[in-house]
């Protein structure tokens, strides 16, 4: 007959077998095993905090802060969002992995962690296939290449013939080194031989509002976070990145039909958790991220701002997170950028 979990986990059934130092020695191994069992079945006791790597405001914060209160609906405790911007995802990872790994502190990992900050930065202080272990994907969205209304920019060819005749230098705007949008701009400018000049921000609002002013020249940005101002006009809007129209833009061309070959660029993140954190805790996080991104009116408003957000299995996320970092890997080698 097979025990209960309950009584498995209940302080008696802990103290029976006692006797002798063999037994003693293994009963000790056992019962860390039987926590960390136990800790899982009755996980969440306590709120969840999800660390993200970007600030207040940025296109994943407004899209994370929408799924939270699904995610906290399903596993009956609050999930927290504790935004820390910088370093290419390295303090926001860092805070993570020195947490204790049970499932109480996780990690919105992205293109940025998982793929573009470990072939930028020499430094960087974690392994992501070994620090962390995949949860689920929560988002993944194209990106639309934006200018300032005030350039009077209408097409793709216009901002390359406005980049070849310019004396100043071309600008373009990011959240930050080795996240999407940096590494659009990157792609782009190797897609078209163009000399451009990357301004990364901290602050994605800071970059909106120097882009709207034509301060810096364009952005590659997802279209949830730009829309205000489109609507506004004050940005104007030239190409997607997706392999097709968006339902969201239907009169913006994408890339490929704007004349960049082979420019299929969309961004994604997902929950990550520290190494060793057990199955259980694993599976139940990965059950709240779909049942948030599942959730018909979540993914109903969600896809009006272009953001898809079918969930995944832990298996398909670490599966994409490895073909994403060789893609990367690639793109920063043919354009002979090394870690620094």
């Amino acid at each position: 007959m097979t025990a209960r979990i309950d009584e498995i986990c209940s302080p008696a059934s802990q103290l029976r077998g006692k006797g002798g130092w063999a037994q003693a020695i293994g009963l000790l191994v056992g019962q860390m095993a039987l926590a960390l069992s136990c800790a899982a079945a009755d996980y969440p006791v306590k709120p969840v905090k999800l660390v993200i790597p970007f600030g207040p405001g940025s296109a994943s914060d407004i899209i994370v802060r929408r799924l939270a209160p699904k995610m906290t609906e399903n596993l009956g405790q609050p999930v927290l969002i504790e935004n820390r911007p910088g370093g290419g995802g390295n303090i926001a990872a860092e805070a993570v992995l020195s947490s204790p790994p049970d499932g109480y502190t996780v990690f919105m990992g992205s293109t940025a962690s998982h793929a573009a900050s470990p072939h930028l930065q020499a430094s960087i202080s974690y392994e992501p296939f070994k620090a962390f272990v995949p949860v689920a994907k929560m988002a993944s969205y194209s990106f639309a290449l934006v200018t300032s209304a005030s350039l009077n920019l209408k097409t793709v060819s216009d901002l390359l013939a406005y980049a070849k005749a310019s004396k100043a230098p071309v600008t373009y705007a990011s959240a930050g080194v080795g996240s999407s949008a940096h590494v659009f701009g990157l792609a782009f400018e190797n897609a078209t031989g163009l000399q451009l000049t990357h301004v990364p921000y901290t602050s994605p609002a800071a970059a909106l509002v120097d882009l709207s002013t034509g301060r810096v020249t364009f952005m590659f940005y997802v279209f949830n976070a730009l829309q205000p101002m489109i609507q506004a006009g004050k940005l104007s809007v030239l190409a997607t990145t997706g392999p097709k129209r968006e339902v969201y833009l239907p009169d913006a061309p994408t890339m490929l039909e704007a004349g960049i070959p082979n420019f299929i660029w969309t961004s994604w993140f997902g929950m990550f958790a520290p190494a060793n954190t057990p199955r259980a805790v694993v599976a139940r996080l990965s059950e709240a991220v779909a049942a948030a991104g599942n959730d018909p009116g979540v993914a109903r408003e969600l896809a009006a701002g272009g953001v898809d957000t079918t969930p995944s299995t832990p298996a398909e996320l670490d599966a994409l997170s490895r073909s994403e970092f060789e893609r990367y890997r690639k793109l920063f080698q043919a354009a002979g950028i090394k870690p620094q």
